[in-house]
């Protein structure tokens, strides 16, 4: 059992020892996902990006940049962007109608970057 327990460690470990970190500070003391307020009526989550990390993987002769996030999934269909996945449960009651609405979003566009395709489940 110690075994198994120490390769899981190194595994994580040196997945995340080739992979360079992206910070963005002024997002660096919040939570990655929290909520605001909840009530009977509405419920308000906020979602801020701390950073994440980048590595650079060949394949075929092709460079990519593979983006993750510690301890969050990806999309999966093959060949499309394989970018992390932040998802969260919100438990709403069984009565009434459920919407939801963007307040705000801040975006980004960072270019010349490949970004490495989904690749078939092992």
């Amino acid at each position: 059992m110690k075994k198994i327990f120490l390769l899981v460690i190194i595994f994580v470990t040196s997945t995340f020892l080739f992979a360079d970190r992206v910070d963005i500070s002024k997002n660096s003391n919040r939570e990655l996902f929290d909520h605001i307020s909840y009530g009977i009526g509405s419920t308000e989550v906020n979602f801020a990006l701390d950073g994440y990390e980048i590595e650079t993987v060949e394949i075929e002769g092709r460079e990519y940049e593979k983006i993750s996030y510690w301890n969050e999934g990806e999309f999966i269909e093959v060949g499309k962007p394989a970018l992390p996945r932040f998802t969260r449960l919100i438990a709403i009651p069984d009565a009434g109608n459920v919407e939801f609405d963007i307040i705000y979003t801040e975006e980004e566009i960072i270019s010349n970057v490949n970004i490495f395709p989904c690749q078939n489940l092992q």
